[in-house]
């Protein structure tokens, strides 16, 4: 089937690592939902970027839920059966999981960075989308891994910075959040050394999403605090 995300773990934790993904879906839409919102009260570019980019991500968590059960159960009971076009959508999926993944971590840089002309986004967004085809070609695991790490550090040293000049809960939670989802990836790079790495990565990244959910919830409890003290006003 030639998916990127390979089989390095237990095969009794495909069921809880499709649980995680959903979980990382659910947050990643929830996000996407408060950014559109605020896209709609102020028509900043800059939450239209942020909901395409959490947009892109819940939908690679979904293909990455469907996708590993899926391919699992082909390769384990069904490998000799030919399934023809499921197997090119499986592919085609392959790819859209690959390339939303890389250009959500795109997309939040240029939200981080105060990226606003619309050219140099859709330069980016091509460069990104090639780099993904490359990826997927050679069907590098480690490459696609590496080139999230890259991204995600670009999103760390902006967070980092927001979390030291805000000083509040919810930019410590985002921080906190990239950081370990960086640290999954790293993880996923491992895997194919011990199926350690491969857990590993998957509670990290569990944890990365639930931090980024304390930090939506922060927010939103900040912003009705804050409602409520000018009612009392």
């Amino acid at each position: 089937m030639g998916v990127i995300i390979n089989f390095k773990g237990p095969t009794w934790f495909y069921g809880m690592d499709a649980v995680i993904q959903l979980f990382g879906a659910i947050v990643a839409l929830t996000l996407a939902f408060y950014g559109y919102k605020a896209y709609k009260l102020s028509k900043d570019r800059k939450y239209l970027l942020f909901t395409i980019a959490f947009l892109l991500l819940s939908l690679d968590l979904i293909i990455y839920a469907l996708l590993i059960p899926a391919a699992f159960a082909y390769y384990t009971f069904y490998s000799d059966v030919y399934v023809g076009f499921l197997l090119q959508a499986a592919r085609m999926l392959n790819f859209l999981f690959i390339a939303a993944t890389l250009l959500a971590y795109t997309l939040l840089i240029a939200v981080y960075s105060k990226i606003d002309r619309a050219d140099t986004i859709a330069l980016v967004s091509v460069m990104t989308i090639i780099i993904s085809g490359f990826i997927y070609r050679f069907q590098s695991f480690t490459g696609f891994n590496l080139v999230s790490v890259l991204l995600l550090t670009f999103i760390m040293a902006y967070t980092c910075h927001n979390c030291i000049t805000r000083k509040t809960k919810s930019a410590t939670s985002v921080f906190v959040a990239f950081i370990l989802i960086a640290l999954g990836h790293l993880f996923f790079v491992g895997a194919g050394i011990s199926p350690v790495a491969f857990l590993l990565g998957h509670l990290l990244q569990l944890a990365g999403y639930s931090s980024l959910l304390i930090g939506l919830i922060y927010m939103i409890g900040k912003k009705k605090n804050g409602k409520k003290n000018t009612t009392t006003k």
